[in-house]
């Protein structure tokens, strides 16, 4: 099981802001991006080797109104949407710090999916 969060941004997630992402994290431990082999995907995984969430590929918003009715505290305007899967088990403190990261370093905010 997993708890789900949509990042929206005006920027799509590149490799350039994966690694800002770990630069701007709280902790000093070396976190890593396991990148998927077409690119759709990105995994944050965790000193010890355990996945700390997975970003999905950034797409764009054609319907607002459905998409603010999908999350928790949707801003006024917003351009992509971003699927990320936490799991369960992750320490949610450095995965919230890695997803909120990320979502600043695309222009954009992270939001829990209801």
């Amino acid at each position: 099981m997993s708890l789900q969060y949509a990042m929206l941004s005006r920027n799509p997630w590149t490799t350039n802001s994966l690694d800002k992402t770990i630069a701007k994290m709280k902790s000093s431990l070396p976190f890593q991006w396991a990148l998927s082999e077409d690119g759709e995907a990105a995994d944050l995984i965790g000193p010890d080797g355990y996945l700390l969430l997975s970003v999905h590929r950034s797409r764009p918003i054609l319907y607002r109104e459905h998409a603010a009715s999908m999350i928790v505290g949707p801003p006024k305007t917003f351009h992509l949407w971003t699927d990320v899967s936490v799991p369960a088990y992750a320490p949610q403190g450095p995965a919230m710090d890695a997803l909120n990261a990320l979502a600043r370093a695309c222009r954009g905010t992270a939001h829990q999916v209801v």
